[in-house]
């Protein structure tokens, strides 16, 4: 068939026929189109050639004869042709477009059209000659890009967005050419757009130190300069006052505080105390100072800030100094400051403000106890406020107080995420969503983080979870840690997540006690916290920028260690436990110790475990007792979202390794496992693209196993879709190869898949041969038996399917329960559930209704759970069945509503088959004016003899012989009214 061939040469090669992808199975294939598509006319024996340099020229022209032949087949019409005897060319006669021709034509025009290197990742193994010609026009059409880039840079009536558009793009072809970064920053500053600007200048500064360990040129640091001063002179007028952001929530917490204020004023209970309690950052100060500026109470106030007299032994002395300050008196006595307070206040009644007490040395603690005690006799009321982690003495201290009687106790906990949205919202208005979120996580709530967070963004237009006051404060929590202190918190750093105990032992190589106690201060510092989980003691930073700080303080060459050390410990770990989610944390510790195919290898750990949950179901193989944990908790888009990750790595290290035999095969074993998702999902053109990659790597690099497991899924996806041609021949060929392989399990289940094909053949002796001959195989000693139950049970449903094809009904239920025996001591429910619906068809074709529904029912609920459930439309149409014989309109209708999902889902034309054989029934109950439900069958807007025949279409004339019967009995039955 004949239409426009479009070719998209620039990023990623594909090759689209009207608007349609064309897969191609050979790298050969696309090398030579390629090739064509470029140069035009060829010299056959020089393509010849450069495709196979390793062949003499005999060989070389067959190959290249096949490769034409095969590249029409799949293009559906000769597009490569022979102008003459010696060469090759595209045909004249049909449209053909090549983006390469588009750009080159008109460079400084169509730059948009060149997206990528030229044939960006295309590679054909051992073709050097093939790969220099690739990288000669790689940098040629590289450098055109280039250079008609910077000629329409300077046009003058080019568009702002095309200018930040184009220089981006150049940082992308060459990250480290200065220019590009010098003229992108030249535009912001002349657009003014300042955030962009510090962001492109830090981006830099981080990636010319990360990886040459040199600063910008001076161009660039002198742009930078310039535009810092001219920042700063714009804020100069901005006073401390106004940077402080306006008061936010803390409604509930106010409210009691002006009740305890409103008290003092009134002289209701006068000499109370309250206990204004709350981690650093979440706001004593500036509730305290919100809810005295709030209105004027008539009484006097003395504040202390403990945290200005924390190097002073006397307290006293600041409580004079206070006084001194608000009565502007010269002189005082010390001996007793209450007294002198007392009088200076003209009988209004006293408040005492003492902030962060904390901080307080044991001198002061004590005065503090005595003054207390006497402030609160003279009925005297007090405001303290301190942080969770307190001093001994002041500790019970404070234990005394809070039994006293009218104590009021104020915790400020921090803000939840509504209240920092709010806050955020009301400062920044509506901000890039990713920003919005990182101060989020990051603040975990606290104020003080989160003010800086705003503030910062204000200024710069980006998110940094460590501005200066932040950095600043966590430097203070720094200071006076001991050396195993500051190991345990590096080593903590390097987790995403809490840090098993048992784990922090191994890698710190401490006792149990030593770490207890290590635990125990950093805990009482309020820089980690510990929490109880499945039993198991967890550590993890009491706020999440500290871990950040530990780790931006680590050198790279310590990081590399650190991480490398934890992904050799949770290997050992891996070996005990098997735990599916280690994989996932020791890919995270190889890649950021640089071991990025290790990396890769624990990835694909993670994706064929999550894989398992969804995929392993009957027929296909079921690996099993693989150490692996079994949960139904991952969804779909977990599956999608590790595809996309792996792949996008796969891309990323490709350049580096592509050579390499390990990364080859992992990629091969990627894309298995993305082949082998798509077929199950019912996407089967990515599927067969992926898995006939497979089959191509897996012969190149001689791997047997990956070749009989793309074989596997070649299988699944003809028995899914009765494709009986493509089904006889995979199954013979993996048959063959795996006795040729000697493999005795790929033997026994191929010996199955090969009785599957002749069951969907209708060939009733060769299929129960084969499956026998499986079972045999899976059953020679009680060792093989115990191994492979699911195995031994797969066969005995196919048998038991046979039997009921002979209305044997007994027998084969009795094969169902043999194998619903076998795997319900493996406790596999998801793998039973397809012998269940067997059973219940079993019951049903039996006439005992009853039982069917119980059985079927029950498979309903566990099928409902599960994301690709296998005998859907089986299930979906005895259920219906029954409901018919209920005479039950409801679930009628259900099975009405679901029609086309169960038809399409997965491309099976057994599944069109099944639901139009009920709609045939339906009508056939209509035409005999049977009247259960008229409303109903009203619906039913198709013929009797319309349905029947596209049922038995697409019904499988022997496993559905029941139904085909049934379809001829009604017929009969209409004919003869």
């Amino acid at each position: 068939m004949k239409g426009k061939l479009r070719f998209k040469l620039f990023g990623q090669p594909k090759v689209y026929k009207k608007d349609v992808e064309i897969r191609f199975s050979y790298l050969k294939i696309e090398a030579l189109l390629y090739y064509v598509a470029v140069m035009g006319e060829v010299n056959r024996d020089e393509i010849a050639g450069l495709l196979w340099a390793d062949k003499n020229n005999q060989v070389a022209r067959k190959n290249l004869r096949n490769t034409v032949y095969q590249a029409n087949k799949i293009l559906g019409a000769d597009y490569l042709i022979s102008p003459s005897r010696s060469s090759l060319a595209l045909n004249p006669q049909y449209q053909v477009e090549v983006d390469v021709d588009v750009f080159v034509s008109d460079p400084l025009n169509k730059l948009a059209v060149y997206q990528g290197d030229f044939l960006e990742g295309f590679y054909v193994k051992d073709d050097s000659e093939y790969e220099n010609w690739v990288m000669k026009k790689r940098l040629a059409f590289r450098q055109l890009y280039i250079d008609s880039s910077y000629q329409k840079l300077e046009e003058p009536e080019l568009d702002r967005s095309d200018v930040e558009h184009l220089l981006m793009r150049l940082i992308d072809l060459d990250e480290f050419e200065e220019k590009n970064y010098q003229l992108l920053l030249l535009h912001y500053q002349q657009e003014e757009q300042f955030g962009k600007f510090f962001e492109t200048y830090y981006s830099l500064v981080d990636l010319l130190d990360r990886e040459l360990g040199v600063r910008p040129n001076d161009a660039i640091e002198s742009l930078y300069q310039v535009v810092l001063k001219e920042r700063r002179a714009e804020r100069y007028h901005t006073s401390s006052k106004s940077r402080r952001l306006g008061f936010w929530g803390r409604k509930e917490e106010m409210a009691v505080l002006e009740d305890f204020l409103s008290s003092i004023e009134e002289g209701r209970d006068p000499g109370r105390l309250l206990l204004l309690q709350g981690d650093f950052g979440a706001g004593k100060h500036r509730l305290l100072h919100q809810a005295l500026l709030g209105r004027r109470y008539a009484f006097q106030t003395v504040k202390v800030d403990c945290q200005a007299e924390k190097n002073r032994s006397d307290l006293s002395l600041s409580l004079v100094e206070s006084l001194m300050r608000r009565e502007e008196m010269s002189s005082f006595e010390t001996t007793d400051p209450l007294f002198h307070l007392l009088q200076g206040t003209a009988g209004l009644p006293l408040l005492l403000i003492f902030e962060q007490i904390d901080l307080l040395e044991e001198a002061s603690i004590l005065f503090l106890e005595r003054l207390l005690d006497q402030a609160l006799s003279e009925r005297v009321s007090v405001i303290l406020s301190f942080r969770q982690k307190l001093p001994a003495k002041l500790a019970s201290l404070l234990a005394k107080l809070r039994v006293e009687e009218g104590v009021v106790e104020l915790d400020l906990n921090g803000f939840t995420d509504q209240d920092s949205l709010g806050l955020i919202r009301r400062e920044l208005g509506d901000i890039v969503p990713e920003a919005l979120q990182s101060m989020l996580v990051w603040s975990q709530g606290n104020l003080f983080f989160l003010t800086e967070y705003i503030r910062f963004y204000q200024e710069n237009a980006r998110f940094d979870p460590l501005p200066p006051a932040i950095r600043s404060y966590l430097s203070e929590c720094w200071v006076g840690l001991e050396g195993q202190e500051s190991e345990l918190l590096f080593v903590l750093s390097c987790f995403r997540k809490a840090v098993p105990f048992r784990l922090l032992l191994d890698l710190l190589e401490l006792d149990r006690v030593s770490l207890s106690q290590l635990v125990d201060r950093l805990v009482e510092s309020r820089i980690l916290e510990v929490r109880e989980e499945h039993d198991h003691l967890l550590i993890q930073f009491h706020q999440k920028v500290l871990g950040e700080f530990a780790y931006q303080s680590l050198t790279l060459t310590k990081k590399r260690i650190l991480h490398q050390q934890i992904a050799l410990k949770l290997e050992e770990q891996l070996k005990e436990h098997g735990q599916l989610s280690l994989h996932k944390e020791i890919a995270y510790q190889y890649k950021q110790s640089k071991e990025n195919l290790q990396s890769l290898t624990y990835e694909l750990n993670y994706l064929e475990g999550i894989l398992q949950f969804h995929q392993e179901l009957f027929p296909i193989y079921y690996k099993g007792r693989d150490g692996m944990e079994r949960s139904g908790g991952y969804r779909t888009v977990d599956i999608l979202d590790q595809l996309s990750y792996i792949r996008h790595e796969l891309g990323e290290l490709q350049a580096h390794h592509q050579r390499e035999k390990e990364f080859r095969l992992l990629r091969m074993r990627f894309l298995y496992l993305e082949g082998r998702y798509y077929i199950r999902l019912g996407d089967y053109q990515k599927g067969i693209h992926a898995i006939q990659q497979v089959i191509q790597m897996a012969k190149e690099l001689d791997r047997l196993d990956y070749l009989l497991e793309a074989y596997r899924q070649m299988i699944y996806y003809c028995i899914q879709t009765e494709n009986l041609s493509e089904l006889d021949y995979y199954s013979d060929l993996a048959l063959e190869d795996s006795v040729r392989a000697n493999n005795h399990e790929a033997i026994a289940l191929h010996l199955r898949l090969r009785g599957v094909y002749f069951l969907i053949k209708g060939d009733e002796e060769q299929a129960t041969r084969h499956f026998y001959q499986s079972l045999d195989c899976f059953s020679l000693t009680r060792s093989l038996q115990q191994h492979y139950p699911i195995q031994i049970a797969a066969a005995l449903d196919y048998l038991a399917e046979i039997e009921q094809i002979r209305g044997n009904y007994t027998v084969a239920l009795a094969h169902q329960e043999e194998a619903l025996q076998l795997v319900q001591r493996e406790n596999m429910e998801s793998i039973a559930i397809v012998f269940e619906i067997g059973r219940g068809i079993s019951h049903y074709l039996m006439g005992d209704f009853k039982r069917s529904k119980e059985v079927l029912d029950q498979a309903h609920h566990v099928l409902s759970r599960l994301s690709f459930p296998w005998k859907e439309a089986q299930l979906e149409l005895y259920l219906a069945l029954l409901a018919l014989e209920e005479k039950n309109e409801e679930k009628l209708r259900s099975f009405l509503a679901k029609k086309e999902h169960l038809m399409n889902r997965y491309g099976n034309p057994r599944d069109r088959g099944l639901v139009n054989y009920f709609l045939a029934l339906l009508a056939f109950k209509k035409q005999r004016n049977e009247g259960d439900f008229p409303s109903l069958l009203e619906e039913v807007t198709g013929d009797f003899s319309a349905y029947a025949k596209v049922a038995r279409q697409y019904l499988n004339p022997y496993r559905d012989k029941y139904f085909v019967e049934e379809l001829d009995a009604m017929e009969i039955d209409l004919k003869s009214r």
